[in-house]
């Protein structure tokens, strides 16, 4: 576990919590946060959802937050200068798994045709290191495919 984290949650479905902070969370569906994430890693395959709908609540503030499909909060960032990255549209497994294949394939001498990037396939992130902060509703949605 990374020292900088408190802890850390590593589950192949959803994981749900009320608040989280200085954690290291990764689901293999979805994160559900009913209040604040803050200063934490959240890496979800599918989506990643901060504040019961309704709710005033719902905050991303610092850390870095990403889904495949959908990233979505009442406000993301804080106006006190915390560095905020928020991803969607992009696998980062899948993208490490076409690296290191790619790699293995070059040390072997063996041609691989051409592959999109998973980079290319990033439709949306969003980064705060201003202090900028977005009200109202923060959705950043990967389109069907």
């Amino acid at each position: 576990m990374d020292e900088k984290f408190h802890a850390a949650i590593e589950c192949d479905g959803s994981c749900t919590a009320r608040f989280v902070q200085n954690a290291h969370i990764s689901a293999g569906n979805g994160i559900f946060i009913h209040d604040v994430a803050m200063l934490s890693e959240l890496t979800a395959a599918h989506q990643i959802i901060v504040g019961d709908k309704g709710s005033r609540k719902g905050e991303i503030i610092g850390g870095i937050t990403r889904a495949t499909m959908l990233v979505k909060a009442q406000n993301i960032g804080s106006s006190a200068y915390v560095k905020t990255v928020v991803i969607a549209g992009a696998d980062k497994l899948l993208h490490e798994r076409q690296n290191s294949t790619i790699k293995a394939a070059k040390l072997q001498n063996i041609n691989l045709p051409t592959l999109p990037s998973c980079s290319n396939w990033l439709l949306a992130s969003w980064s705060d290191t201003a202090g900028n902060s977005q009200n109202g509703r923060s959705d950043a949605r990967c389109p069907q495919r």
